[in-house]
């Protein structure tokens, strides 16, 4: 059963691409002229060789996605798999989203397989157009890795070590677990290789573009979801609430932070030296402000905790909801102390019943410009959207006139095609390189999608 699982995924008749290919067209026999165009030829076969990696990969990661989906999944459903009671109350916690992104990479398989067939740059424009999907993915499956790990490779580990021997599975619970976290780092490498030849290829224009636009997102998914990775080890959290359900993390960082009881007054807020500043680190969402503290930092005992340096825990210690707060660029206090506010700058939580001011004393200038950037925006944000409130008119006009101005990268542009460019000249029957024309239809790529 593990056949297929723990390989590269690559296919046994694959040709080497870019290797002995001299008899193909425009090569080499006799004497004439093939220089630039020869050149050229070779250089799309090896960006196409690139792009075919990606869609190969790609498959392969479905393969162990389904893997687990039809062999591990089930087995709570499975007398004869003796799950141990607990075990089987926390079997959800265990797997998460996996056959949501099963389900969403199936579809995106599809598609890419299509791309490759027809217009093989489209490739870059399936990912393109899954974007919001995919960050909500694996935003999803990070936040519940901690606990799945711990419970599959510390508390169960036997259990699950029985059943990857039954299925004479290659790979453990804890490499099963951490492949998700693992592809979403590998399509930056997989992208970056494409360009590298796109360029040396003479490509440009919406595809090459494209593919660039590809690579922004692959460097982006990565660093949300581990900040996703280190926000799902805060402990004690308030019941209700869910990481992912408090937006996007803006920002995060350790600071020193004081805690002044009562509301914000710059003609009675005492000095500095009178406050009692304490190492914090922050977490700040779209719709709230964590304060947490750190509770230990051990060494790594997994292949996870290598791979995201994210041993240390964290204990819940406040939240301030965005819609309460407010945001003060310095810390004012009488002029009579003599002191300097320096770089304080402070958040005040104006929830009724609440009234605190978190003073907020940061490392250096450029921390500092961060967080008040980032407050500032967030608090502009807020603003605006409760003028949309008072003057729905206005905003329904504005949203009209911007429906109107055509599809966006996001919707694909005209028809809706899903970030592929449906005016694209289709590479099946030629390719364009620096103005010069070649055939394609000899060149060695692997068929094995058609």
């Amino acid at each position: 059963a593990g056949d297929g699982v723990s390989g590269d995924g690559r296919s046994a008749n694959e040709e080497d691409v870019g290797g002995d290919d001299s008899g193909g067209d425009g090569g080499g026999g006799g004497g004439g002229g093939g220089g630039d165009g020869d050149e050229a030829a070779a250089a799309t076969v090896r960006r196409h060789h690139a792009i075919y990696e990606i869609v190969d990969s790609e498959e392969s990661y479905v393969n162990k996605l389904r893997f687990i989906a039809e062999k591990y999944i089930p087995l709570k459903d499975d007398p004869d798999a003796a799950l141990p009671p607990d075990l089987a109350e926390k079997w959800s916690i265990i797997w998460g989203n996996w056959r949501r992104l099963l389900e969403g990479h199936e579809e995106i398989l599809t598609k890419l397989k299509q791309a490759f067939q027809t217009d093989i740059d489209s490739v870059a424009g399936v990912f393109i157009a899954k974007e919001r999907h995919m960050t909500s993915w694996y935003s999803k499956y990070c936040e519940n890795h901690r606990k799945a790990q711990h419970i599959a490779c510390e508390q169960h580990r036997e259990f699950f070590e029985q059943v990857r021997q039954t299925l004479r599975d290659k790979e453990d619970m804890n490499s099963h677990l951490m492949s998700p976290v693992q592809r979403c780092m590998r399509y930056s490498l997989l992208v970056g290789t494409v360009i590298d030849k796109a360029r040396k290829d003479g490509l440009e224009g919406r595809a090459l573009s494209d593919w660039e636009r590809m690579r922004d997102i692959m460097r982006e998914l990565p660093l949300k979801t581990e900040s996703i990775m280190e926000a799902s080890r805060i402990d004690n959290l308030e019941p209700g609430i869910r990481i992912t359900a408090l937006g996007q993390m803006r920002t995060k960082g350790v600071v020193r932070l004081g805690v002044l009881p009562g509301p914000y007054n710059p003609s009675s807020n005492p000095p500095p030296s009178q406050l009692k500043f304490e190492q914090r680190k922050i977490f700040l969402f779209d719709q709230m402000m964590l304060v947490t503290e750190a509770k230990k930092s051990g060494k790594a005992k997994t292949a996870s905790d290598q791979f995201s340096g994210l041993q240390t825990i964290y204990i819940y210690r406040s939240k301030v909801k965005m819609n309460n707060m407010r945001h003060f660029s310095a810390y004012k206090f009488p002029e009579a102390s003599g002191e300097s506010s320096g770089q304080l700058f402070c958040v005040a939580d104006t929830t009724p019943g609440a009234n605190v001011v978190y003073v907020f004393d940061p490392v250096d200038a450029d921390t500092r410009a961060q967080w008040v950037a980032e407050l500032r925006q967030m608090e502009q944000q807020q603003q605006d959207f409760l003028k949309v409130l008072q003057n729905p008119v206005m905003a329904s006009g504005g949203a009209g006139d911007q429906a109107s101005g055509g599809g966006g990268a996001a919707g694909g542009g005209p028809g809706g095609s899903g970030g592929v460019d449906s005016g694209r000249k289709s590479v099946k029957d030629k390719t364009k390189t620096e103005g010069k024309s070649f055939n394609t239809s000899s060149m060695r790529l692997p068929n094995k999608w058609g």
